[in-house]
């Protein structure tokens, strides 16, 4: 019988072409030698914003983007990466099963994160008007952080940060989007690349198929039966 369908009859092309890097040797990132060009004079900040945007970045967006990975790296056990892949350890998951699922619910709270600031980053493309409303710092946290960024990055980097005090949330965006970062795919991938070391580390540290040490009834609960 013939299985001919719309894959054997499609037109196919004939190669899977790369964009981003020719491996070599030495491997090149969007035509930087990584070996001779980027590794003595950049960072792994500034050689991840080179791959995530294409272009090597000057000192000042080179700092301004480590900080916002820095900014967005820590994550509690009490959300839920860091909870869940501490659940996948305690059931004894492969060392791998770990970090993906770390780096998948990572990945959907990054996502989240983007989506909640559609606005704002549709506000920090044209700057123009005052800025919407919803995130602007809520506490004395956002206003600490904000201060760090003032502190450290160059205020040509990100004029909108000198101006108005947004939340700690809505800072990192910033500095993402004037680093260059302007799809939501760049953006999530930076934010997860900055939580994933604490994220598994901190499901590292619980014990492995000890799924008995877990707090099932924190807090206690009774089962109902609807009548």
């Amino acid at each position: 019988m013939d299985r001919r369908g719309p894959i054997e009859d499609g037109a196919w092309g004939a190669t899977l072409d790369g964009w981003v890097v020719d491996p070599g040797p030495p491997p090149r990132l969007h035509g930087y030698d990584l070996w001779n060009d980027l590794a003595p004079s950049y960072g792994l900040a500034e050689i991840v914003l080179t791959a995530l945007v294409g272009e090597a970045p000057d000192e000042a967006h080179g700092r301004a983007f480590e900080l916002a990975l820095v900014l967005a790296s820590p994550g509690s056990i009490a959300e839920a990466p860091a909870h869940a892949a501490a659940i996948a350890r305690m059931l004894a998951a492969p060392a791998a099963s770990v970090v993906t699922m770390a780096a998948v619910v990572l990945a959907e709270q990054a996502q989240a994160l983007v989506d909640a600031h559609a606005a704002w980053l549709a506000w920090l493309a044209h700057g123009e008007g005052e800025p919407p409303a919803g995130f602007a710092a809520r506490d004395d946290g956002d206003r600490q952080s904000l201060a760090v960024v003032r502190a450290i990055v160059d205020p040509t980097v990100c004029p909108a940060l000198a101006r108005i005090e947004p939340s700690t949330g809505a800072t990192i965006v910033a500095l993402l989007h004037a680093c260059g970062l302007r799809t939501p795919a760049t953006m999530v991938a930076a934010l997860v690349s900055a939580r994933l070391p604490a994220t598994v580390a901190e499901a590292d540290r619980h014990r492995r198929a000890q799924l008995h040490s877990y707090p099932m009834q924190l807090p206690p609960f009774d089962y109902e039966e609807q009548p």
